[in-house]
């Protein structure tokens, strides 16, 4: 018993798979990660300005006898 392979030379197939950003971004670290990063970054940026028209009411708060 034997069995032959014989190789076709005129067949080419090329299967190619690429990485959209998301497989990316799942593959290096967590999406849910870099989105739990994005909206904290966010939120840090409103609890500033906060912070800051809070900081300013105080300090410039006018009184009754200035008006």
């Amino acid at each position: 018993m034997s069995i032959d392979f014989d190789l076709n030379s005129d067949i080419k197939y090329t299967d190619r798979t690429s990485y959209d950003f998301l497989n990316l971004m799942g593959d290096v670290g967590g999406v849910l990660e870099i989105l739990r990063l994005a909206c904290n970054m966010i939120a840090f940026s409103f609890s500033v300005l906060k912070i800051k028209a809070i900081v300013t009411n105080r300090l410039f708060r006018l009184s009754a006898e200035n008006q």
